[in-house]
């Protein structure tokens, strides 16, 4: 048998063809690509492998040091076992590096399990949501003892409080603010440089209905540009002005 620089071994098409039918894959329906080049679906997927193959064998691999945690859920239909999925990334690069069914400490302890001890010995912390049981798994570790443990910036907690006042202020409110919120909880969660200029006048129009939700959004925001203050000194003066403004507002949801 005679190796050929432009195919794999065992394959019945070009490297150029596979790396073309990849990227289209990439951003298409494997039908749509099946389709376009009168492939079978398994054909595709299988120069989907084999590209993906060599792009791993050409990679640079990327030390990992920073690790993130978190949760998919994967709806109420299906017929699978789990309703979540664990997925753990490199927060340097962005990309999985592994996925396992469910959300538990097994989850992720399956993962540590396959790290050598010079892997753990070289990440730094670990970034993830408040539930329990992934802390739990990492702490269990006497191997990552000398790693940090980081949580989400805001998640649940934030969010919920500013949720509460939404529905505080919703319950008792006129028709005329009901007409302008309905069906809008999610935009008093949103941050204000993701929104768009349609977003943005209906918020002005909803606190400018309700000054407590105003002012429980403003506060959010606050907290937002605490976390990307530049130095120590600088995140614990602008925490105190946010929990003073909570205590002076009476702003029970949002002090907790």
């Amino acid at each position: 048998m005679q190796w050929l620089p432009w195919a794999d071994p065992h394959r019945r098409e070009t490297v150029r063809f596979q790396q073309v039918v990849a990227l289209e894959a990439a951003s298409m329906p494997v039908s749509h690509v099946a389709a376009t080049y009168s492939l079978s679906w398994d054909t595709i997927k299988g120069i989907e492998l084999q590209a993906l193959a060599r792009w791993e064998r050409s990679r640079t691999e990327v030390p990992l040091r920073m690790v993130g945690i978190d949760e998919k859920y994967l709806g109420r239909r299906g017929a699978w076992p789990e309703r979540y999925v664990t997925i753990i990334s490199n927060l340097e690069t962005g990309e999985p590096i592994w996925t396992s069914p469910g959300r538990g400490e097994a989850s992720v302890e399956q993962w540590l399990d396959t790290l050598s001890p010079e892997q753990k010995a070289g990440i730094m912390l670990f970034a993830s949501d408040m539930h329990a049981p992934f802390e739990a798994a990492v702490k269990a570790d006497p191997e990552l003892a000398h790693s940090g443990w980081v949580c989400d910036p805001f998640h649940k907690r934030a969010n919920q409080a500013v949720d509460k006042r939404r529905r505080e202020t919703f319950f008792r409110a006129s028709p005329q603010l009901r007409a302008v919120g309905r069906g809008k909880p999610w935009l008093a969660l949103r941050a204000w440089e993701k929104t768009t200029a349609d977003q943005r006048a209906g918020l002005r129009k909803l606190f400018g209905l309700n000054p407590r939700l105003a002012n429980a959004y403003q506060i959010l925001e606050e907290l937002r540009q605490v976390l990307h203050a530049p130095d120590r000194a600088s995140t614990s003066a602008s925490l105190m002005h946010v929990l003073r403004r909570t205590e002076r507002r009476a702003n029970k949801p949002m002090r907790h």
